[in-house]
């Protein structure tokens, strides 16, 4: 069992150490609405605006493989609250009674984040943490008393030092533009242990009108989170050779190992690895050096493909998934040719591919298909 263990430990480390990498900083804001508990189920205080919660957070994110991530960070916040006692402002226009929280407050998070790719390298992520909440000095306490006419009422406020509690999280990151992404969701975080109590009392010469509640407050709230993403590091996937004995004896294909020959023989059309090669698409790059990315389109069925650029085999018996697979290529000057040859046609034919070709100012996205006779190619030219 402990070696079954290790093993394991160690097939999981190796993964990870081959996997696509990001580091990014991220600042951000959270606008809520706290969410509190009343003894009198708020039969006597009304909470009313300006009741707020906002946080201004930094932090670092941490992703692994587009698929799992963790985010960490620091920020403060700005919690304000406000109640009426309604009964006690109707007995006494001329003097309107109001019990006013607003403290600041230092606090600590951290989440694992889990990704769902969408297409233009944009994702859904779905985050659960633990936030830590230091409000400090417990002299921050404070007693309030009004007076109105023959009516009274004193409120107490108790802050504890510090508090914590749990978060979720349901968002959208945007596209990268450059190297930066915009990330909006919506955050629920409950409160674990208590952050401030308040008890309140009103009293009067009439009997009948003396009455109490109470209020607390654990950090509860839900609203709107924006961040703003700056990507620090990025290292991609690290591509090994193929071992063809590794591939399942149902998918295995003859494969040329020479680079194969291109030539014309029609206007839009080649013939590659001695399959004809329709030219459906074309774009401009500014560069010489790109980076391609290759992923699966549609449905995860298997789909194993080659890359070959201008008769040049740049990916060799990969097999296709969600995940994108990164390869680095050299353009020649004039027109370029990027063909998809499929070693088999998975469980839905055709072959099916995504592609961007990134020459470091703009991104192209296309989608390839190709079956056992044809292929189906991009032509790229290099120019200004």
């Amino acid at each position: 069992m402990k070696q079954l263990y290790l093993t394991l430990c160690t097939l999981a480390l190796h993964c990870t150490l081959l996997a696509q990498h990001d580091l990014s900083v991220m600042a951000g804001l959270d606008y809520g609405i706290p969410v509190n508990d009343y003894a009198q189920n708020r039969a006597v205080l009304h909470g009313t605006a300006p009741t707020h919660q906002l946080n201004l957070n930094i932090g670092l994110q941490y992703r692994v493989s587009n698929r799992i991530g963790l985010e960490v960070g620091i920020g403060q916040s700005i919690r304000s609250l406000r109640a009426v006692d309604q009964r006690f402002a109707d007995l006494s226009p001329q003097f309107r009674s109001v019990m006013r929280s607003k403290n600041h407050y230092i606090t600590a998070f951290g989440g694992l984040q889990f990704y769902i790719p969408l297409p233009a390298e944009d994702r859904l992520v779905i985050t659960a943490g633990y936030a830590w909440n230091y409000v400090g000095a417990q002299s921050l306490n404070k007693t309030e008393e009004f007076v109105g006419g023959n009516q009274h009422f004193s409120a107490l406020q108790q802050f504890q030092k510090s508090n914590h509690g749990y978060y979720g999280e349901f968002g959208y990151q945007g596209t990268p533009a450059g190297r930066s992404a915009l990330y909006v969701g919506l955050k629920v975080q409950v409160g674990a242990s208590p952050l401030m109590t308040a008890t309140y009392t009103a009293t009067g010469d009439d009997p009948s009108v003396n009455y109490n509640d109470a209020v607390t407050d654990k950090g509860t709230y839900i609203g709107l989170n924006l961040k703003y993403y700056v990507n620090v590091l990025h290292r991609d996937k690290v591509l090994r050779a193929p071992k063809p004995d590794r591939v399942p004896r149902e998918r295995r294909r003859k494969v040329d190992t020479a680079p194969a020959e291109v030539k014309h023989i029609l206007k839009d059309t080649m013939v590659v690895a001695g399959r004809e090669v329709a030219v459906g698409q074309s774009m401009v790059a500014k560069n010489a050096e790109v980076t391609i990315s290759v992923w699966d389109a549609e449905a995860i069925d298997g789909d194993s493909i080659a890359l070959i650029l201008n008769g040049e085999y740049i990916l060799q018996n990969q097999s296709l998934t969600e995940e994108k697979i990164l390869v680095k290529a050299q353009l020649k000057p004039g027109k370029n040719y990027l063909v998809l040859y499929a070693h088999n046609q998975g469980k839905y034919p055709p072959n099916t591919a995504a592609i961007i070709v990134d020459d470091g100012i703009r991104k192209n996205q296309i989608e390839l298909k190709s079956n056992l006779k044809t292929s189906g190619a991009l032509e790229i030219t290099l120019g200004n």
